[in-house]
């Protein structure tokens, strides 16, 4: 019986601890290296806001309309950095 139990308790430990750090989504994701912040599609900057993503505050919300885009507290992994105003698109 004890060897039983201890037998289960070190592949219960191995499968636990054996997983990989990044998934398929975060591996391949499409934002992972996009630091830049022009828009794709209008080849501009002007009105490209940071993503925020968490739980923030309405005060927070509203005096900060102008720098962040807010898009909740859900995130996968692979989510985009800016977002652009002009075009309303992520990336």
């Amino acid at each position: 019986m004890k060897k039983v139990f201890v037998s289960i308790l070190i592949t219960f430990s191995f499968n636990a601890f054996s997983q990989k750090k990044g998934t398929i989504d975060t591996i391949n994701c499409k934002y992972r290296e996009n630091k830049v912040s022009i828009c794709p599609i209008c080849k501009t900057d002007k009105k490209v806001l940071s993503i925020f993503y968490g739980l923030t505050t309405t005060k927070f919300m509203k005096e900060n309309k102008n720098k962040y885009y807010f898009e909740g507290c859900e995130i996968t992994g692979c989510d985009p950095n800016w977002y652009c105003k002009t075009d309303d698109y992520k990336f």
